[in-house]
């Protein structure tokens, strides 16, 4: 089974303008079709609760892949799973990945916020990260990451997504 972690940012780092948690408003439309290829081949995508909030109005759950929704009161958001299409877990990422092996799951994306990232990378579950870099700068925002985590990356590769100077990377995770 393979974890990997999806990400849009700004060239400083920030996954989300100041306060604002809606990253259609900033990043690029190559971006987004990168997302939607990505997610399209996963058996599952897990994200937290807010990012959930972001996107609930636009998922269409006739379109695979499972979503999971990490939340701490998955049963205050029953009236809106849908069995094997938009599931809300409470557990930790070791948990969740025996919930995916179970399921035979082989492809997992994760998105969403530092909360998430962080909770999954401490754990040691993240298997390859793609990062888009949007030529924007913020100076505040939510990092990818925070507090203590220490990961060694490998570059797979790097591509040019536009003439504005969208980057997307590709890294392994050296375990």
């Amino acid at each position: 089974m393979k974890v990997t972690a999806i990400a849009v940012m700004s060239l400083d780092g920030k996954l989300t303008r100041w306060n604002e948690d809606d990253i259609r408003k900033w990043s690029s439309e190559d971006d987004w079709k990168h997302f939607v290829s990505q997610r399209n081949r996963a058996d599952a995508v897990i994200m937290g609760r807010k990012t959930y909030d972001q996107i609930k109005v636009g998922i269409d759950l006739e379109i695979r892949p499972c979503r999971f929704v990490v939340t701490k009161n998955p049963k205050s958001f029953s009236k809106e799973t849908v069995s094997g299409k938009l599931e809300f877990i409470q557990q930790n990422p070791s948990e969740f990945l025996e919930l995916c092996h179970r399921k035979g799951y082989e492809s997992i994306l994760l998105v969403g916020g530092s909360s998430l990232f962080t909770d999954f990378a401490k754990h040691n579950a993240i298997d390859e990260l793609l990062i888009t870099i949007e030529p924007r700068i913020f100076g505040e925002g939510s990092p990818l990451l925070s507090g203590e985590v220490d990961m060694k990356l490998h570059l797979e590769n790097s591509e040019k997504l536009n003439e504005s100077g969208t980057i997307l990377l590709r890294y392994s995770v050296i375990k």
